[in-house]
C-alpha cells in the first residue's frame, strides 16, 4: 500500500540533547493528523522550483519510505508511504537508509508537512519524547 504525502523535511543533525524540546513535539503532534517514524527507501528529484529570476530556488524530492512506528495515525508498521520533501536548492534530501519522525496534515488526497519544524531525524531519545506525547489510540 502506498500513500502519497507532500512534505518539507528538516533534518536535525548531531546530538539530540534538548532538541527538539518536548513542548515543540507535543504541539506538533496535537496540531497534526498523523505522526509516524519512517525509514527512507528511495529518493529522486521530482521537480525544481525556480525564483522569479530563473535560478533554482527549491527542489521537490519524492521520497519512498517504510513506516516502522506509529505515534498518531491510522497506519501500521510495514506500510510503504511516498511523500514529497522540499529543500532549498543545494541542500541534500533525506538519504536512503536514514530514519525520520514526521508529523503531517491531510490536504485533499495528499499528506502535507506544515513546515520544516515538523520532521526530525529519528533517534532513541526523540522516540521516547514522541512516545510521551501520544496515546497511540489511532494506531493500528
Amino acid at each position: 500500500m502506498s500513500v502519497v504525502l507532500a512534505v518539507s523535511v528538516a533534518w536535525a543533525q548531531g546530538a539530540d540533547s534538548g532538541f527538539p524540546p518536548y513542548e515543540l513535539i507535543a504541539r506538533n503532534v496535537a496540531a497534526t493528523d498523523m505522526t509516524v517514524a519512517v525509514e527512507i527507501d528511495r529518493v529522486h528529484k521530482a521537480r525544481v522550483i525556480r525564483t522569479d529570476g530563473g535560478a533554482e530556488g527549491y527542489v521537490m524530492w519524492r521520497v519512498s519510505a517504510s513506516v516502522f512506528k506509529c505515534y498518531k495515525a491510522s497506519l501500521k508498521p510495514g506500510i510503504e508511504i511516498s511523500y514529497y520533501t522540499l529543500t532549498e536548492s543545494g541542500l541534500d534530501p533525506p538519504a536512503p537508509g536514514t530514519r525520520a519522525i514526521v508529523s503531517l496534515n491531510r490536504k485533499g488526497e495528499e499528506w502535507v508537512l506544515p513546515d520544516a519544524g515538523y520532521s526530525f531525524a529519528y533517534s532513541v531519545k526523540r522516540d521516547a519524547l514522541y512516545e510521551s506525547t501520544t496515546s497511540h489510540e489511532q494506531c493500528l
